[in-house]
């Protein structure tokens, strides 16, 4: 199975929070049996070309401790670079496909990344699909993501002022 499948199932597994005001009403985990609760995130910086024809930058992700107030027991990043624009996004003002690569920890403690399974190699040659839309899906300033045949959906709140590019992408709180 490739890098790129599984990564889609993670993140489609993972679930998403474009809300950033907090009023998620989800129930927090509670840890059991010794485990520790930690959040899943990615935040990302880019410039994109003035004609929006490229995109140059880098993402991260992070598995942060203590429901995401602690250390980072993981932190990968990588580049993301574009390899073509898409014309396919309703609501974005640009869209690009993108691969990640030279991936290499950026941080750990506790466990660790190997302690978590995670390695650099999973986060090389993934491609990608994200766009910027001022408005979808009732959220406002959004990072908008490709899920394969699906379509494009919010994700996360961004800002872009041109030429910056950023967002911080809140997963899911997850055991450990």
């Amino acid at each position: 199975m490739s890098a790129q499948v599984v990564w889609l199932g993670l993140l489609l597994g993972l679930g998403t929070r474009c809300d950033i005001a907090g009023d998620d009403t989800a129930p927090e985990p509670t840890p059991s049996d010794g485990l520790g609760v930690g959040l899943r995130h990615f935040d990302a910086q880019a410039t994109i070309a003035d004609d929006h024809s490229s995109y140059e930058g880098w993402e991260a992700f992070h598995f942060t401790g203590d429901r995401g107030l602690g250390d980072d027991v993981c932190q990968v990043r990588y580049t993301m670079t574009s390899t073509d624009t898409r014309a396919d996004c309703p609501d974005c003002l640009w869209a690009f496909d993108l691969i990640s690569a030279d991936a290499q920890i950026e941080g750990e403690s506790g466990k660790g990344c190997a302690g978590l399974g995670i390695t650099t190699a999973e986060f090389d040659g993934v491609v990608y699909s994200y766009g910027f839309a001022e408005a979808s899906g009732g959220y406002q300033q959004v990072l908008m993501y490709r899920v394969g045949s699906y379509g494009w959906y919010p994700v996360c709140g961004a800002t872009w002022a041109e030429p910056g590019f950023q967002y911080d992408w809140e997963m899911e709180l997850y055991y450990y």
